[in-house]
């Protein structure tokens, strides 16, 4: 679907009825102002709804660079190049919650035309505090890290030495956040640890 902008003529859109300056009066000078007010606007690159926005996500410690193609959000209609870096670079400076826990650290405008316009996100990967998951297997206390795929530790306390309610906790499988966590769980349990 291709919307109408004023200005557009009947060969940039490959439609047909009133476009522009194909407008029709009997004076010869109104319909030059009309031609060179389409050429004015024609001139002047905005964006529309037409307009398609490439990200350009590169990730600033690994170098993997990946695009998406999104869709142009509705409050960028109308603005030109200028009105648009500014916008981008005042998202930089304060980038949504989403973009900023991925670690967001600058957006630029690379390119910009009326059919499409390139945006580069460059992130700056924060690697994230390790979490541990406390579980019992075979009547035992076993210590996964991250995904729970391969077992992290086996600490040496009985489930049974243990409070009611940290046996549930342990049985659903405990979180702990990061290993400092851990260590003093495990400690407050186990002196020797």
């Amino acid at each position: 679907m291709q919307f109408f902008y004023p200005g557009q003529t009947k060969a940039e859109t490959g439609q047909t009825g009133y476009m522009g300056s194909e407008y029709k009066t009997d004076t010869g000078m109104a319909d030059n102002v009309i031609k060179r007010s389409a050429t004015v606007v024609s001139g002047n690159d905005r964006v529309t709804a037409d307009t398609i926005m490439l990200v350009r996500n590169i990730d600033s410690v690994t170098g993997e660079v990946w695009e998406e193609e999104q869709k142009i959000p509705s409050a960028y209609i109308g603005f030109d190049r200028s009105k648009l870096a500014d916008i981008f670079v005042s998202y930089g400076a304060a980038p949504s919650l989403k973009d900023r826990e991925k670690g967001l650290k600058s957006v630029r405008l690379l390119s910009f035309s009326q059919k499409k316009i390139t945006v580069s996100k460059t992130y700056e990967h924060l690697e994230k505090e390790a979490d541990y998951r406390l579980c019992l297997e075979d009547n035992r206390i076993v210590v996964y890290k991250d995904n729970r795929l391969e077992e992290f530790l086996e600490p040496e306390i009985s489930i049974a030495a243990l409070p009611e309610t940290v046996q549930k906790e342990i049985i659903y499988g405990k979180h702990m956040a990061s290993e400092r966590e851990l260590h003093n769980f495990l400690e407050s349990y186990h002196s020797s640890y």
